[in-house]
Parts: structure tokens; sequence; C-alpha cells
């Protein structure tokens, strides 16, 4: 299990996370998953790092490979939110939803995405 004293920096616990990544071990793997969506760490960076483990052989790292990409878009990681959002249909249509954790991120994300470009690109009524 990932442990760390108070002392130490945030650029440490998170090279601590991406060498536990590394591991063979699934468990270690999801828990630094769940870690760095929950950190200080290099939000695009750690979303880069999730998108990689959605493909993973162990279904566990993949679902939390998923909920992880949800804890950073929320938090404002900067995703590709059509991309991110086509390619976990794509995963679902392969059968697997990951005990619903696909369409819940789904949600999510496409929830953020119209939100986005709603700012982003106001409807010319909206001034009338």
């Amino acid at each position: 299990m990932f442990r760390t004293t108070s002392h130490d920096s945030a650029l440490e616990k998170e090279e601590v996370l991406y060498r536990q990544l590394g591991s063979l071990d699934a468990e270690q793997v999801a828990v630094a998953l769940l870690e760095l969506s929950r950190g200080d760490v290099n939000l695009e960076r750690a979303a880069a790092t999730c998108l990689q483990y959605l493909n993973d052989e162990d279904r566990c790292v993949r679902q939390c490979a998923v909920n992880s990409l949800t804890v950073l878009a929320r938090r404002g990681a900067p995703l590709d939110l059509r991309a991110t959002i086509y390619t976990l249909q794509r995963i679902s249509m392969n059968g697997d939803d990951l005990n619903g954790s696909i369409p819940d991120a789904l949600v999510v994300l496409q929830g953020i995405h119209l939100s986005r470009e709603r700012w982003v690109q106001p409807l010319q009524d909206d001034y009338a």
C-alpha cells in the first residue's frame, strides 16, 4: 500500500506514484492510478497516464483508470474530452462497461464537455 510521511514533497510523492505504476502487481497499479487523480500532481501528465491504462489487461486497473479520468476531468485536467468520450464509448461497445464505471464517466465527461462548449461559444440568442 502507498504510504508517505508528512515531510515528503509533492514531487517526491508524484514520482513514487509513477514508480508504483511500473509494478507487476495490479493492485498497486490500481491504487497508484487512484492516488494520481486525487493528489497534488501535474494533471496533464496524470490524465495521459490514465488514458494509457484504459486498455490494461486487468479489469480492476481499467476501472480505476476510468474513475481517475473522471476525477481529473472534474479537477480541470486538460483532456481532449471528445476523444476521451469516444474512446470510452468504443470500450463500452466491446461489451464491458466495467460495472457501470464507463456509463457514469460518460455522463460526467459529456456534461463537462457541454458546459465548456457553452461557455466558450455562447449562443447568439443569449445576447438578444
